[in-house]
């Protein structure tokens, strides 16, 4: 599988912390 891409776009959750979104690529005939 691919490794997920880091996407510099820190978001804060309900608590007010740092979260960083992960973009996947799913493709289960690769791993």
């Amino acid at each position: 599988a691919t490794k997920p891409e880091l996407l510099l776009d820190p978001k804060l959750d309900e608590a007010g912390r740092k979260v960083v979104s992960y973009d996947f690529a799913l493709d289960p005939a690769e791993d």
